[in-house]
Protein backbone atom coordinates (compact mmCIF):
# COMPACT_ATOMS: atom_id res chain seq x y z
CA UNK A 1 0.00 0.00 0.00
CA UNK A 2 2.74 2.31 0.82
CA UNK A 3 4.62 1.68 -2.44
CA UNK A 4 1.20 2.53 -4.46
CA UNK A 5 1.00 6.11 -2.38
CA UNK A 6 4.52 7.15 -2.37
CA UNK A 7 4.80 6.51 -5.74
CA UNK A 8 1.92 8.23 -7.35
CA UNK A 9 2.95 11.07 -5.11
CA UNK A 10 6.18 11.49 -6.11
CA UNK A 11 5.30 11.11 -9.15
CA UNK A 12 2.92 14.05 -9.56
CA UNK A 13 5.52 15.95 -7.50
CA UNK A 14 7.63 16.06 -10.45
CA UNK A 15 5.41 16.58 -12.82
CA UNK A 16 4.39 20.12 -11.04
CA UNK A 17 7.53 20.96 -9.72
CA UNK A 18 10.94 20.09 -11.09
CA UNK A 19 10.79 21.08 -14.82
CA UNK A 20 11.09 24.41 -13.27
CA UNK A 21 14.92 23.99 -11.68
CA UNK A 22 17.70 24.77 -14.38
CA UNK A 23 19.94 26.13 -11.58
CA UNK A 24 21.88 24.67 -9.16
CA UNK A 25 23.95 25.31 -6.03
CA UNK A 26 25.34 22.78 -3.45
CA UNK A 27 24.28 23.68 0.28
CA UNK A 28 27.08 26.24 1.96
CA UNK A 29 27.39 24.41 5.19
CA UNK A 30 29.46 26.59 7.35
CA UNK A 31 26.79 29.70 6.22
CA UNK A 32 23.63 27.48 6.93
CA UNK A 33 25.05 26.77 10.66
CA UNK A 34 25.92 30.37 11.53
CA UNK A 35 22.30 31.30 10.33
CA UNK A 36 20.60 28.98 12.10
CA UNK A 37 22.46 29.93 15.36
CA UNK A 38 21.74 33.71 15.20
CA UNK A 39 18.43 34.43 16.96
CA UNK A 40 17.83 37.35 14.95
CA UNK A 41 18.03 35.55 11.63
CA UNK A 42 14.88 34.37 10.00
CA UNK A 43 16.42 31.46 9.48
CA UNK A 44 16.65 30.70 13.39
CA UNK A 45 16.24 27.09 13.82
CA UNK A 46 14.08 26.85 17.11
CA UNK A 47 11.60 29.12 15.54
CA UNK A 48 12.22 27.55 11.97
CA UNK A 49 11.19 24.03 13.30
CA UNK A 50 8.66 25.54 15.45
CA UNK A 51 7.16 27.45 12.10
CA UNK A 52 7.18 23.74 10.42
CA UNK A 53 5.60 21.93 13.21
CA UNK A 54 2.69 24.34 13.90
CA UNK A 55 2.16 26.90 11.04
CA UNK A 56 -0.61 26.40 8.37
CA UNK A 57 0.75 27.48 5.67
CA UNK A 58 3.69 26.51 3.32
CA UNK A 59 7.10 27.87 3.91
CA UNK A 60 9.81 29.91 1.79
CA UNK A 61 11.92 27.79 -0.83
CA UNK A 62 14.72 29.24 1.07
CA UNK A 63 13.21 27.90 4.49
CA UNK A 64 12.96 24.66 3.90
CA UNK A 65 16.69 24.52 2.34
CA UNK A 66 17.70 25.86 5.85
CA UNK A 67 15.81 23.28 7.59
CA UNK A 68 16.46 20.47 5.75
CA UNK A 69 20.55 21.01 5.81
CA UNK A 70 20.54 22.85 9.38
CA UNK A 71 19.22 19.68 10.96
CA UNK A 72 22.75 18.49 10.49
CA UNK A 73 24.19 20.76 13.36
CA UNK A 74 20.89 19.98 15.99
CA UNK A 75 21.89 17.11 18.51
CA UNK A 76 18.53 15.14 17.42
CA UNK A 77 20.15 14.24 13.95
CA UNK A 78 21.61 10.25 14.00
CA UNK A 79 21.76 9.23 10.38
CA UNK A 80 21.07 6.08 11.56
CA UNK A 81 18.12 6.39 13.33
CA UNK A 82 15.41 3.51 13.15
CA UNK A 83 12.12 4.50 14.75
CA UNK A 84 11.39 3.11 18.10
CA UNK A 85 8.06 1.92 17.01
CA UNK A 86 9.17 -0.01 13.70
CA UNK A 87 7.54 -3.13 13.51
CA UNK A 88 3.52 -1.86 14.14
CA UNK A 89 4.72 0.78 11.72
CA UNK A 90 5.81 -1.58 9.04
CA UNK A 91 2.32 -3.65 9.78
CA UNK A 92 0.56 -0.45 8.73
CA UNK A 93 2.66 -0.07 5.98
CA UNK A 94 1.76 -3.42 3.98
CA UNK A 95 -2.33 -3.53 4.43
CA UNK A 96 -5.24 -0.39 2.94
CA UNK A 97 -6.18 1.66 6.17
CA UNK A 98 -9.23 1.19 6.69
CA UNK A 99 -11.75 3.28 9.30
CA UNK A 100 -10.85 2.29 12.44
CA UNK A 101 -7.21 2.49 11.86
CA UNK A 102 -6.97 6.34 10.98
CA UNK A 103 -7.32 7.54 14.85
CA UNK A 104 -3.62 4.97 15.75
CA UNK A 105 -2.03 5.48 12.55
CA UNK A 106 -2.53 9.52 13.03
CA UNK A 107 -0.50 8.99 16.56
CA UNK A 108 1.88 6.28 15.00
CA UNK A 109 2.87 8.75 11.92
CA UNK A 110 3.41 12.07 14.20
CA UNK A 111 5.45 10.19 16.27
CA UNK A 112 7.47 9.56 13.29
CA UNK A 113 8.09 12.95 12.39
CA UNK A 114 8.36 13.46 16.03
CA UNK A 115 11.63 11.62 16.12
CA UNK A 116 12.75 12.34 12.20
CA UNK A 117 11.12 15.22 10.92
CA UNK A 118 12.25 14.47 7.27
CA UNK A 119 11.06 10.88 7.13
CA UNK A 120 9.21 11.45 3.50
CA UNK A 121 7.33 8.10 3.66
CA UNK A 122 5.59 8.79 7.04
CA UNK A 123 5.34 12.30 5.49
CA UNK A 124 3.07 11.48 2.58
CA UNK A 125 1.18 8.61 4.37
CA UNK A 126 0.35 10.69 6.98
CA UNK A 127 -0.87 13.31 4.20
CA UNK A 128 -2.88 10.57 2.48
CA UNK A 129 -4.44 9.53 6.18
CA UNK A 130 -5.86 13.05 6.56
CA UNK A 131 -7.04 12.94 3.42
CA UNK A 132 -8.91 9.37 4.07
CA UNK A 133 -10.50 11.51 7.18
CA UNK A 134 -11.43 14.44 5.13
CA UNK A 135 -9.01 16.82 6.75
CA UNK A 136 -7.92 18.49 3.34
CA UNK A 137 -6.23 21.17 4.53
CA UNK A 138 -3.52 19.28 6.84
CA UNK A 139 -3.46 16.93 3.90
CA UNK A 140 -2.29 19.36 1.16
CA UNK A 141 0.13 20.89 3.67
CA UNK A 142 1.67 17.94 4.29
CA UNK A 143 2.42 17.51 0.30
CA UNK A 144 3.65 21.25 -0.04
CA UNK A 145 5.92 19.91 2.96
CA UNK A 146 7.65 17.57 1.16
CA UNK A 147 7.24 19.19 -2.15
CA UNK A 148 9.74 21.90 -0.68
CA UNK A 149 12.21 19.37 0.65
CA UNK A 150 12.11 17.55 -2.40
CA UNK A 151 13.18 21.13 -4.44
CA UNK A 152 15.85 21.66 -2.05
CA UNK A 153 17.33 18.62 -2.50
CA UNK A 154 16.80 18.49 -6.31
CA UNK A 155 18.08 22.65 -6.33
CA UNK A 156 21.48 21.34 -4.64
CA UNK A 157 22.95 19.36 -7.39
CA UNK A 158 22.07 17.89 -11.15
CA UNK A 159 23.77 14.85 -9.96
CA UNK A 160 25.72 13.80 -12.85
CA UNK A 161 28.80 14.06 -11.40
CA UNK A 162 29.99 13.65 -7.56
CA UNK A 163 30.94 17.29 -7.81
CA UNK A 164 27.74 18.27 -8.78
CA UNK A 165 25.79 15.47 -6.55
CA UNK A 166 22.46 16.15 -4.83
CA UNK A 167 22.88 16.18 -1.08
CA UNK A 168 20.78 14.56 0.96
CA UNK A 169 21.26 14.14 4.61
CA UNK A 170 19.59 10.64 4.87
CA UNK A 171 20.50 7.58 2.20
CA UNK A 172 16.46 6.78 2.09
CA UNK A 173 15.88 10.14 0.34
CA UNK A 174 18.14 8.92 -2.80
CA UNK A 175 15.84 6.57 -3.45
CA UNK A 176 12.49 9.07 -2.77
CA UNK A 177 14.59 11.38 -5.50
CA UNK A 178 14.74 8.29 -7.87
CA UNK A 179 11.30 7.93 -7.51
CA UNK A 180 10.51 11.47 -8.52
CA UNK A 181 12.41 11.17 -11.95
CA UNK A 182 10.43 7.41 -12.07
CA UNK A 183 14.43 6.08 -12.11
CA UNK A 184 15.35 2.87 -11.22
CA UNK A 185 19.07 1.56 -9.93
CA UNK A 186 20.54 -1.57 -10.78
CA UNK A 187 23.10 -1.05 -7.76
CA UNK A 188 25.32 1.52 -6.35
CA UNK A 189 28.90 2.56 -5.01
CA UNK A 190 30.57 4.28 -2.69
CA UNK A 191 33.40 6.82 -3.02
CA UNK A 192 33.66 8.20 0.69
CA UNK A 193 31.77 11.29 -0.70
CA UNK A 194 29.52 10.56 -3.10
CA UNK A 195 27.17 7.53 -3.53
CA UNK A 196 26.41 6.19 -7.34
CA UNK A 197 23.15 5.26 -7.71
CA UNK A 198 24.07 3.01 -11.57
CA UNK A 199 21.53 2.90 -14.06
CA UNK A 200 20.54 0.16 -16.88
CA UNK A 201 22.48 1.40 -19.97
CA UNK A 202 19.87 -0.25 -22.00
CA UNK A 203 16.87 1.94 -20.76
CA UNK A 204 18.93 5.06 -19.43
CA UNK A 205 20.82 7.89 -21.15
CA UNK A 206 22.50 8.45 -18.49
CA UNK A 207 25.09 6.24 -16.29
CA UNK A 208 23.24 7.33 -13.02
CA UNK A 209 23.33 10.00 -10.74
CA UNK A 210 25.44 11.01 -7.42
CA UNK A 211 23.88 11.84 -4.10
CA UNK A 212 26.51 13.78 -1.80
CA UNK A 213 26.17 11.49 1.72
CA UNK A 214 29.70 12.94 3.06
CA UNK A 215 27.92 15.38 5.87
CA UNK A 216 25.63 12.22 6.78
CA UNK A 217 28.84 9.80 6.87
CA UNK A 218 30.88 11.95 9.15
CA UNK A 219 28.09 12.04 11.73
CA UNK A 220 27.62 8.90 11.53
CA UNK A 221 31.14 8.26 12.19
CA UNK A 222 31.31 11.24 15.10
CA UNK A 223 28.57 8.98 16.81
CA UNK A 224 30.62 5.68 16.90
Amino acid sequence: MIQKISTLCLLFLSVISFGQITEFKAPSYPTIEKKIQDPSSEYYYPQLMQQFKTGTTPLTAEQYEYLYYGYVFQTAYDPQWIFSKEQELQAYYQKDPDTEDIPRLKILLQEVLDEFPFEFTAMMFLSYVYHLDGEEEQSALLSKHFEGFAVAISRSGNGLTCETAMHVISASHEHHMLQLFDLETTGQTFDGTCDFLQFDPEYYTIPGLYFNVSTLHKKGLDLQ
